[in-house]
């Protein structure tokens, strides 16, 4: 992927951005879009939904259908 440096007063408006966002010239023209860098220090607060217990039951779980078995039904649904 190329680079591309912006001057200090852009970074400044893209600096702590949460979401992605557009970027468009001053005649509204779409030149891209901006996606923040993801830091694993922003989501190390956060604790999964299932614990560790849980995840190995559900692995242990029988049942459930192969791809080629979801693949044919979606095709027959058609």
């Amino acid at each position: 992927m190329d680079k591309l440096t912006i001057d200090p007063s852009t970074g400044m408006k893209l600096t702590g951005l949460q979401h992605s966002v557009e970027l468009c010239d001053a005649s509204g023209q779409i030149l891209g879009w901006f996606q923040p860098a993801v830091t694993p220090e922003k989501y190390e607060c956060l604790e999964p939904p299932f614990s560790e217990e849980e995840l190995r039951n559900a692995d242990q779980e029988p049942g459930g259908r192969s791809l080629k078995e979801i693949l044919t039904d979606l095709e027959r649904s058609k």
